[in-house]
């Protein structure tokens, strides 16, 4: 509780503030009002989050203690006197430390954090884990209404004519399932609009948009030299996977032979944790054809990686390809 007494110097709540106003910025979505309660069912140092009154995540903090996290970068020739355990948010490990340990913990490369900064970091992790659930139709129609104020015939050309405002929806929440940006509304708005006589299928219009939006999803996954570093699939690889791919009534399945499947997953993730092993973190770069294809081949098995298509490359843009994955 006292992370968010002001009294009691609590910080909690400031950045709770700042981290909606980020993905305001950032994301262009406005991310719900976050409610914070007392639950006396929990331990005094254990918190839970929920989103629609479902838990999603949960977290312990360790009273008196600092969290020094290690991202790869700590020494071990001098082991911290502390209780180990694993960062909430990403998984790392990570050691509580006594306050008059934390300029030997950062001498020796590790990230110290408050609490505040352990739930905060947290809370935004599973907030873009789960940002496109948080997008339904009235956030849809805000965003609409909000473009419409600015550039009124685009809004009026696009719905209710050519998309519902469930369609628009459904593609900026599949923008948003591979947490990339929706703030360029009008971008998005216009590629529909000249894609959506020709096209339904709202998963077919995700890639267009996408390819719109190039400029920035290149950015976003630079490296801070400006590179692009990728895992490629090779052509037989791309061929298979697209050939499995069957679309029905409730989407896209992909029906894939097992061993083919664990085989192709594991050679991805071998060249990842090779280039992981390079402090490099890549995207899995394929053709346009088969971009929305291998994501969902990769989606739950390996999340966290971005899966470009050649298409979105903004021109200029230098892409390194560590490895081809093939047959």
């Amino acid at each position: 509780m006292p992370l968010i007494e002001a009294d009691a110097s609590g910080e909690l709540l400031e950045r709770i503030r700042a981290i909606r106003r980020q993905f305001a910025e950032e994301k262009g979505l406005s991310v719900p009002s976050i409610r914070i309660s007392d639950n006396l069912s929990l331990r005094p140092t254990e918190y839970l989050i929920y989103m629609r009154g479902v838990e999603v995540a949960r977290g312990r903090l360790m009273s008196g203690r600092l969290l020094a996290v290690d991202s790869g970068s700590g020494r071990k020739d001098r082991p911290l006197d502390g209780v180990s355990t694993v960062d909430p948010a990403f998984g790392l490990p990570s050691i509580w430390i006594r306050d008059s340990q934390s300029a030997q913990a950062r001498a020796q490369g590790y990230a110290v954090v408050n609490h505040a900064a352990v739930v905060a970091t947290h809370l935004t992790g599973v907030i873009n884990e789960h940002a496109h659930e948080l997008l339904g139709r009235q956030e849809t129609q805000n965003l609409l209404d909000m473009v419409s104020s600015v550039h009124p015939k685009l809004v009026e050309e696009l719905v209710p004519g050519r998309m519902s405002v469930a369609a628009v929806q459904k593609v900026l929440q599949n923008l948003l399932a591979e947490r990339e940006s929706i703030r360029d509304i009008q971008t998005i708005l216009e590629a529909l609009a000249d894609c959506a006589p020709q096209i339904s299928d709202v998963e077919l219009l995700t890639e267009y948009v996408r390819i719109s939006l190039g400029r920035r999803i290149s950015r976003d996954h630079q490296s801070p030299d400006g590179v692009i570093h990728a895992v490629a699939l090779s052509q037989e690889v791309e061929d298979a996977v697209v050939s499995s791919a069957h679309t029905g009534p409730d989407g896209t399945l992909l029906v894939m032979e097992p061993v083919f499947a664990e085989r192709l997953l594991g050679g991805i993730k071998d060249a990842l944790d090779n280039a992981a092993a390079m402090d490099i973190k890549p995207v899995i770069i394929v053709s346009g054809r088969a971009r929305r294809f291998v994501r969902k081949f990769v989606d739950k098995r390996l999340p966290g990686f971005g899966v470009l298509s050649y298409d979105e490359i903004s021109t200029g843009v230098e892409v390194r390809t560590h490895r081809v994955v093939g047959m």
